[in-house]
């Protein structure tokens, strides 16, 4: 593997964990390989960066990742970072992607040691399959264990978190650990200190009162914008909603189901009050705007959705630009506008030069195709161990039985049998994830590809902006971008529309419009650059 660094280089390192029991290295580990690594290569580690119990999904509270990037932001001295492996970096796609997109842009180097990536472009691609994988675990992941946390539900009625106010949670045993403790989960059951103030809350709306008068009166809760979704919470007239899922008759009601509904009526009527949710794409301003990346567009500096804006100059003549909404209201990022004719270029000049080369479809398709094989081989390996460790748990289960059936009941059997049934459900879960996993969509053929490209880019400039707002939303899955001075700097995301049939019925072309489930998760980024053009004003008075 080629090494990006020159003999006596000064490097940062980098290494974060999750905080869990079982981490496959931690933070100290990390530290000594990318010393070691070091030293062999003749490179100075000047300084190790490490989030500690951080997971790699998100960012927030990652200290350490803003205070080297800030770092890099500002010059130094070293050459770049190196990171152990891809995911101690990051498991987000979209976080991955656009942080080391900074850091090469701004003239740094990442390195993985262990992650063999080819240098140039060709490497993008590789590390899109890098990113997908370890963003795909943390999906299976999340499926296991939501699915898990289904079956406590329906079996004992336990929920997982903080139960709502007015609730208080009680303990009940769903079997034993291997290690012979107690496996103790929680139902919800109404509080009798606070049942009185929950009727209460829910009579005075019924009579239209507002949410600062209830506030006032019962103080169930610290702030008034906790009162967001309490009256529209099922569980106070006695009904569950677990993600798809409905309990009847969960507990006993603390409103009835009359009252309940009736103050549901009420809410809605202050509901209809209130505008069309802005942080959705189809919002009414969005899709007859001017400003074509309406919707697409978002803050790289706190993530928020840019907005168009339009002001009178001077001169009296009109300047529209992009500006970050949290700018705008809350006043605490510091975003400039950024000029509309400049950004709205700039995405269309990565549409038609990047996006639409054949050469990178045709690699993109190929990274694809390898993905699903590798997918497939993966899951084909998960079903078989599952498949063997629910063969061996269900000849367990068969001689407890047997046992049971011959010497009858027995406190230790009983034990032993309700920890076999969950192990089983837990891998019966388990398997059905894995079969349902999802795989990369259905490619586009050549020809499709072609004749999708040749439709796009005459899209532009002669369309009107609707149908170049289309075009765009067929491609992009968002913007992040931001003004450095006169540099426009930010990173565009991008999935290709499938070749699998639309669900709506089969068309003989490739539709411009994306609309197939899921495909916009599989994305790959493209970093940009445009420089913003200022036109002087004349001079009005002549110079002394």
């Amino acid at each position: 593997m080629t090494i990006p660094f020159s003999a006596g280089d000064a490097v940062f390192g980098y290494g974060r964990d999750s905080g869990g029991d079982q981490q496959d290295l931690s933070i100290a580990q990390q530290e000594k390989a990318l010393r070691d690594w070091c030293a062999e290569q003749g490179l100075v580690l000047s300084h190790f960066y490490a989030d500690e119990a951080r997971k790699g999904s998100s960012i927030v509270g990652r200290d350490q990742l803003q205070e080297m990037m800030h770092r890099f932001r500002h010059g130094c001295s070293e050459s770049g970072v190196i990171v152990w492996k891809y995911n101690r970096f990051a498991r987000s796609i979209d976080n991955a992607q656009y942080f080391r997109a900074e850091i090469r842009t701004l003239g740094y180097v990442f390195h993985s040691i262990t992650d063999h990536v080819p240098e140039g472009p060709m490497g993008r691609l590789f590390e899109a399959a890098i990113d997908f994988k370890d963003e795909q675990y943390l999906i299976d992941l999340s499926l296991d264990i939501k699915r898990g946390l289904h079956d406590l539900v329906l079996l004992y009625g336990c929920v997982p978190g903080k139960p709502p106010r007015g609730f208080k949670r009680e303990p009940v045993q769903i079997g034993m650990h291997r290690d012979g403790s107690a496996h103790v989960g929680h139902r919800w059951r109404p509080d009798p200190d606070l049942v009185p103030r929950v009727r209460q809350a829910f009579e005075m709306r019924l009579t239209g009162r507002s949410l600062a008068e209830i506030q006032k009166k019962t103080r169930l809760f610290s702030a008034i914008n906790s009162w967001r979704t309490f009256f529209s919470n099922m569980i106070y007239m006695g009904v569950l909603q677990y993600g798809d899922q409905r309990f009847e008759d969960y507990c006993d009601p603390i409103v009835s189901r009359e009252m309940w509904e009736r103050v549901q009526q009420i809410q809605n009527g202050f509901a209809r009050r209130r505008h069309t949710s802005s942080s959705s794409i189809d919002h009414p301003r969005r899709t007859s705007s001017r400003f074509i990346l309406s919707g697409l567009a978002f803050c790289a500096l706190c993530g928020a959705p840019l907005f168009g804006h339009t002001a009178i100059q001077r001169n009296g003549k009109p300047l529209d630009s992009y500006a970050c909404g949290r700018h705008y209201r809350n006043r605490d990022c510091p975003a400039r506008r950024i000029p509309k004719d400049t950004l709205e270029a700039a995405a269309v000049d990565v549409l038609r030069e990047y996006i639409l080369r054949p050469d990178v479809f045709t690699e993109t398709m190929r990274l694809l195709n390898d993905s699903r094989s590798q997918i497939d081989t993966e899951h084909a390996a998960q079903r078989k161990q599952i498949n063997t460790e629910l063969a061996a748990v269900r000849r367990q289960l068969t001689n407890v039985a047997d046992g049971i059936a011959e010497n009858g009941p027995s406190p230790t059997l009983n034990q032993r049998l309700a920890s076999l049934e969950a192990q089983r459900l837990e891998l019966e879960f388990k398997l059905a994830a894995v079969m349902e996993s999802v795989r990369p969509p259905a490619p586009l053929s050549p020809d499709q590809f072609r004749d999708l490209a040749e439709r796009a880019a005459a899209a532009f400039p002669s369309a009107d902006e609707e149908t170049q707002r289309t075009v765009l939303r067929g491609f992009v899955d968002r913007i992040d971008v931001a003004r450095d001075g006169s540099v426009v700097r930010g990173t565009l995301y991008y999935f290709y529309p499938t070749g699998e049939p639309d669900p709506k019925g089969s068309t003989p072309a490739v539709s411009l419009v994306h609309d197939t489930p899921g495909a916009p998760r599989f994305t790959h980024s493209f970093p940009f650059a445009a420089q913003i053009r200022f036109t002087r004003r004349a001079r009005t008075r002549p110079r002394r």
